[in-house]
């Protein structure tokens, strides 16, 4: 696997996606004021966004752009369809206030949450075609905790246990288990019809490990021979490889933008720091596109979190 060389674009709080040339990503001086911008691209700038005082959890598809935004008392999930300048405000539950979308599917369907009348999170679908949402059930014995719905995969929703901390798949009816019995999901991300994050590398461990789940088969760890006292993440997917973070040493708290694939000793790639540039993990995959990676690092000098863009050397 060729390497890759990073170089810092802008200040960000985050990156969410690779579209075409251009790169989606949250800015402003802190998450409670940030809007969305695109570095690169045809049009680069700011992403003209109703006036809500935060903006999290954005993606970008084919279909369009989903966003998360705050506006001092509630969370709402935003949806617009690409060529289009207005925004649809996506409604919780009936009796429910806060609502989050977390995955824009290609068609321009939503999954997320939202509270019901009882508090709790549970996990829905904002279809494309507008209309309220549709809810899951919860896997049975989470009902007092509640569940998020994460995507779309393997021919049904994904939905995130939240006390449980495990992952099923709900499709015709039934849950499915994806992760194993006995093991505590850190993080999971559902993109491009695959499901992978991150889960403890021992039992009793915080250091987590890489992963993709697997429907009836055993998840797939990314880093071969990683150790206590290190951890990995799987945070993106796309062009046939997965891509996240590496702590070599968790006690120092870097943490090194890497792929997964590399046929060494311990499965990763680390994307190389350039001068003035740190660079903490990859965030997204372009597809055929220039630049192939992006994500999230700090400014050496100001230790500010800026955005950055990769291609192969």
């Amino acid at each position: 696997m060729a390497g890759y060389v990073a170089v810092s674009v802008g200040e960000a709080l985050d990156i969410h996606s690779i579209y075409l040339d251009g790169v989606l990503a949250t800015v402003g001086p802190s998450w409670e004021s940030s809007t969305v911008a695109r570095f690169g691209g045809a049009s680069p700038g700011p992403i003209a966004t109703p006036p809500y005082a935060a903006v999290v959890g954005v993606s970008e598809k084919k279909w369009g752009v989903l966003l998360n935004a705050w506006d001092g008392s509630e969370w709402r999930p935003l949806r617009q369809k690409r060529g289009s300048a207005s925004w649809e405000e996506l409604q919780p539950l009936a009796g429910g206030t806060d609502a989050e979308g977390v995955y824009l599917h290609d068609n321009g369907d939503v999954y997320g949450w939202s509270h019901s009348g009882t508090g709790v999170d549970t996990p829905v679908l904002w279809p494309a075609t507008g209309g309220s949402p549709t809810s899951f059930p919860v896997p049975p014995g989470d009902e007092n905790f509640g569940a998020d719905a994460i995507g779309f995969a393997y021919g049904g929703v994904v939905i995130n246990a939240i006390d449980e901390r495990a992952l099923y798949l709900y499709a015709g009816g039934v849950f499915k288990r994806l992760s194993p019995e006995g093991t505590i999901v850190s993080s999971a991300v559902v993109n491009k019809g695959k499901v992978f994050g991150s889960v403890p590398i021992a039992p009793n461990q915080f250091d987590t490990v890489a992963v993709e789940f697997k429907v009836d088969l055993p998840p797939v760890f990314f880093s071969k021979n990683q150790k206590i006292g290190q951890s990995s993440e799987a945070l993106c997917y796309g062009a046939n490889f997965f891509a996240g973070s590496f702590e070599r040493n968790v006690s120092d708290g870097r943490t090194y933008g890497v792929t997964f694939g590399a046929k060494n000793d311990v499965g990763y790639l680390a994307v190389r720091d350039t001068l003035g540039l740190l660079v903490d993990d990859v965030r997204a995959i372009g597809e055929g596109v220039s630049p192939i990676i992006a994500g999230i690092g700090r400014d050496f000098a100001t230790n500010k979190k800026v955005a950055w863009v990769a291609t192969k050397w």
